[in-house]
């Protein structure tokens, strides 16, 4: 049975898949309303000024470690019944967005920058909500590319 980094990292659709994911951040990003509105706005002008096109990159790091994290569902899924991922992904989101936000952890806590690190502290706080509103989303890019 394939795993889910195998399917989703193909190298026919990864540049792909990239792109989908950074521009659904940046889409999240933009509609963004109010004081966390503006914090993440700030944040990601400010990355992207310390390191240019910063969040494509971030997702061309994170997207492996994210597939990593989610092939234990992808697993579980594939020996069910259900037949949509992305449904399985969201009514399993308890387990799928900690475990990404685990990676985005891990991720900020090894990099070289420490504005970036104190940017995304001061943002963590309100990150796994904001997942929670993203992922459904997000569900639906990874299940595109299951095929």
């Amino acid at each position: 049975m394939a795993s889910l980094p195998d399917l989703l990292l193909a190298d026919h659709h990864r540049e792909e898949l990239i792109n989908d994911c950074t521009q659904l951040v940046e889409r999240f990003v933009s509609k963004r309303s109010g004081l966390k509105g503006l914090a993440y706005k700030a944040a990601l002008s400010t990355a992207n000024s310390a390191k240019p096109n910063f969040l494509r990159n971030a997702m061309r790091k994170l997207i492996p470690e994210f597939a990593v994290a989610l092939d234990p569902l992808y697993q579980e899924f594939s020996q069910s019944s259900a037949g949509d991922f992305s449904v399985y992904l969201q009514k399993h989101s308890e387990r799928a967005i900690p475990a990404m936000l685990g990676v985005a952890d891990a991720r900020v806590a090894r990099a070289d920058h420490k504005s970036l690190q104190a940017l995304y502290n001061k943002l963590r706080k309100g990150v796994e909500s904001d997942m929670q509103t993203i992922f459904p989303d997000l569900s639906r890019v990874l299940t595109t590319y299951l095929g």
